[in-house]
């Protein structure tokens, strides 16, 4: 079951439809996803009596998972969207419930450096794929707006991001292989030339997390040397860089006239508004993967300066704030003791190795530059799911090798664990159940897509509404369906979607302002209009009362 699991992370990471979907990038990944975590799930309650859980992973994950119920049941936020997740992220109530299921089956997990094996190869296809983009041979027929590489994950950032982590990998791959000609000829060359893509990503991400990556392989060595004073001396030093470095982002701190400005003033605005999310919402949170719909509620004054009011976004730019905006400051709790926890796990496991164990060093060095790639960005299914991956082989990792020593004492034929892993059914099994299921729940989100993106290549207005209205409903497809409408001159039936639209998403700012459009709008409704404009977007003096 590790290998299938392996894979299917694999192809989240690499899965794009830009042939078939109206959105290219996310709607697979969500398929997938599911097919992997329903997989894991029922792995997971098959193997509950034949397996020992880590109690406190359980518990971390218990509490984050029902703070997430309680936002997708009480933030007051559309139901549909708060378990799917808004259009283009997905990252509503199920798509956080999966992640954990894997989570949860990686720490039981035997052979967890298959799962390294896997995020290599599948760190050297997307390399492959940015070198192609680079020179301007993507295959691929979207429309690349940046202009520059982005991977499979459709953002030159996140592609950044997950290139610093190949890189990573790579580094780990060369210390451990540095003796071997052959290897080093391969390795270092390829590692320069991951660096070398990261810099013409033009997103800093991919360096930080290449960066990080590097010094924890560092303090990793001085650790398992027992250099405790240097090492600690290091971490304090870092986290008072790291610690005044995120203050002087939100214009706090001694740094804050050198890096308050340009696009880290913007990611401080996005900060601060998820922090004013978290303190109006504390127990319910806005709803899941809400923070787009709220930003403009919470946003700061100077905010709407910074550029123009115009200027918005649909998550806070930090995995962490993220989590206590659209969840609730339970789930971050939850989380944070779950990393914790983690960290524990680690210094634990390098204190009873003889030697250095190479492959825990680059898998702690991945876990770390995930965690800060996850400080500074917003979060992408192929990017995020390594994330969990990488914190449940942390677990995983420390079972395998107990599970070893036991084996060097002969189990017994009977053992329960032997019992799990020698029926060749009981991989198979979940894996075919979890693939129907997951279908079954995320399907409609993929057959959307395709029917939205082939009515706009037919052009047929009542095809294209017809799409729009297919279950799940999005207020952007909606939305951008009746600004199709408007501009060919069907202005009922572009106002009747805008009106069901804004039955069914009430707080979606964009609805209200494209109500603005139809031409026949009445004083009263244009009153209304402005009111719900006004409601939404407080500080915005376009929308003030009059007098």
């Amino acid at each position: 079951m590790t290998k299938r699991a392996g894979i299917l992370v694999g192809l989240i990471s690499i899965a794009t439809s830009p042939w078939s979907t109206y959105d290219p990038i996310n709607p697979l990944k969500f398929v997938l996803l599911g097919i992997t975590g329903m997989s894991c799930l029922v792995y997971l309650i098959l193997s509950r009596k034949r397996v020992k859980f880590d109690k406190f992973l359980i518990v971390f994950s218990t509490v984050f998972l029902s703070q997430a119920l309680v936002a997708l049941l009480f933030s007051g936020s559309s139901l549909t969207e708060g378990f799917f997740g808004h259009y283009g992220r997905y990252f509503g109530f199920f798509s956080w419930s999966m992640l954990f299921m894997l989570l949860l089956f990686i720490s039981i997990a035997e052979r967890v450096e298959f799962i390294l094996k896997v995020f290599f190869y599948t760190g050297a296809l997307s390399f492959l794929y940015s070198i192609l983009q680079y020179f301007g041979k993507d295959p691929a027929p979207w429309d690349n707006y940046f202009d520059e590489i982005v991977g499979f994950l459709g953002n030159p950032n996140f592609q950044s991001s997950f290139l610093g982590l190949f890189f990573t990998a790579l580094c780990g791959n060369l210390l451990q292989n540095y003796r071997n000609f052959k290897h080093t000829l391969f390795l270092l060359p390829s590692a320069l030339l991951t660096l070398a893509l990261i810099l013409t990503s033009n997103s800093i991400q991919g360096i930080f997390v290449a960066a990080i990556g590097v010094l924890t392989y560092l303090v990793y060595f001085l650790f398992s040397s027992r250099y405790y004073k240097i090492f600690w001396s290091l971490v304090i030093l870092g986290s008072f860089i790291i610690s005044i470095t995120l203050a002087a982002v939100v214009g706090l701190g001694p740094l804050a006239n050198y890096l308050h400005k340009g696009t880290l003033a913007l990611r401080g605005d996005y900060w601060l508004a998820a922090l004013s999310m978290s303190k109006a919402n504390l127990f319910t949170g806005v709803g899941p993967d809400q923070y787009g719909t709220w930003y403009r509620f919470y946003r700061h004054g100077e905010a709407l300066t910074r550029i123009n009011a115009d200027v918005i976004s649909d998550s806070a730019h930090n995995g962490y704030l993220d989590f206590a905006a659209n969840l609730g400051i339970l789930s971050l709790a939850s989380y944070v003791l779950l990393l914790g926890y983690a960290l524990f796990k680690i210094m634990k496991f390098i204190k009873a190795q003889i030697k250095i164990d190479y492959t825990h060093a680059t898998l702690v060095a991945l876990f770390v530059g995930f965690q800060a790639q996850f400080l500074i960005s917003p979060n992408q299914i192929g990017l995020v799911v390594w994330g969990w991956v990488f914190l449940g082989a942390i677990f995983g990792y420390k079972r395998q090798e107990f599970t070893s020593s036991i084996g060097a004492r002969k189990q017994k034929p009977n053992s329960k664990h032997l019992q799990v892993n020698k029926n060749p059914n009981f991989a198979t099994a979940p894996l075919l159940l979890g693939t129907l299921i997951g279908v079954l729940l995320t399907g409609p989100i993929v057959f959307s897509s395709m029917q939205y993106r082939s009515a706009l290549v037919k052009a047929d207005a009542i095809q294209i509404i017809a799409a729009a209205n297919n279950w799940p409903r999005s207020g952007e497809i909606l939305n951008y369906t009746a600004t199709i409408l408007f501009s060919n001159n069907l202005q009922e039936q572009g106002h009747e979607l805008i009106v069901s639209g804004i039955r069914e998403f009430p707080n979606s700012y964009d609805l209200w302002h494209n109500k603005m459009n139809y031409r026949w709008i009445t004083d009263a409704e244009k009153s209304q209009i402005l009111s719900e404009l006004h409601r939404l977007d407080p500080l915005n003096p376009e929308w003030a009362p009059k007098g």
